[in-house]
């Protein structure tokens, strides 16, 4: 999943088609990353794949995304300073979850 945050290991993941049921148990945060790309969308459509996904986070994963996010930032901000990994800015690493909308919306 991590080395499918770059867009051309991405692109080659989806260029191989894989079978969607064997990646949601895997990896449902990869199948969000696929929507941001064209190919990827509709591969995602092709599977029925969205539809049912959307309607999940219209209904209900929304708000758990919301709440999975305020526990991770209140993990990353408390956390004792010798066990935190710190990113760019000097701040804590946070590695923020793929969300429906949000890559929906990177989709040229």
């Amino acid at each position: 999943e991590e080395s499918c945050q770059r867009g051309t290991c991405l692109d080659s993941l989806i260029a191989e088609r894989p079978q969607l049921p064997l990646l949601v148990k895997a990896c449902k945060n990869l199948l969000l990353r696929f929507m941001s790309t064209e190919s990827g969308l509709a591969l995602l459509i092709e599977q029925g794949w969205l539809v049912p996904e959307m309607e999940a986070w219209h209904w209900h994963l929304s708000h758990s995304y919301v709440s999975l996010m305020e526990a991770e930032l209140t993990s990353a901000l408390n956390a004792p300073k010798a066990n935190t990994t710190l990113g760019s800015d000097g701040g804590p690493a946070t590695t923020v979850s793929p969300h429906f909308y949000g890559e929906l919306a990177r989709t040229e």
